[in-house]
């Protein structure tokens, strides 16, 4: 195994004035982490953060993942994101969603620059 595919990488990710889609409250967001699966079909989640209750700016908790699993060691593989608004009931509804690279993340943490996320044509929020 060579020392790449055992690095570790270490996503700190937090939500920028995303859409509120409760009614009474505030969203209660959390993230899903995705990568192409290998059979080229469709996409396989790889983690998911802790729900952050009513907050449409939230700072979800460190999420490490090998690189080989996060992306076979590719930097250039693209990567799903996903926020979802929790319901008790197990129907999340969809804030929206952003494809980025492992080198794009870099790239806009280096900036401080956000990755805006959509769901179909309507704004999501941002993500830092």
């Amino acid at each position: 195994m060579s020392a790449q595919s055992r690095s570790m990488v270490r996503l700190k990710l937090r939500g920028k004035k995303l859409a509120d889609l409760d009614f009474w409250t505030k969203s209660d967001p959390f993230l899903v982490l995705s990568r192409p699966n290998r059979n080229g079909l469709g996409w396989i989640q790889l983690r998911q953060t802790e729900t952050i209750m009513n907050n449409l700016n939230p700072e979800w908790k460190i999420l490490y993942i090998p690189m080989g699993e996060l992306c076979d060691n590719n930097p250039q593989m693209p990567l799903l994101i996903s926020v979802f608004d929790y319901d008790s009931n197990g129907q999340h509804d969809l804030i929206g969603t952003v494809q980025l690279t492992l080198a794009e993340m870099k790239s806009l943490a280096e900036t401080s620059s956000p990755a805006r996320i959509l769901n179909g044509e309507k704004k999501g929020g941002k993500l830092y």
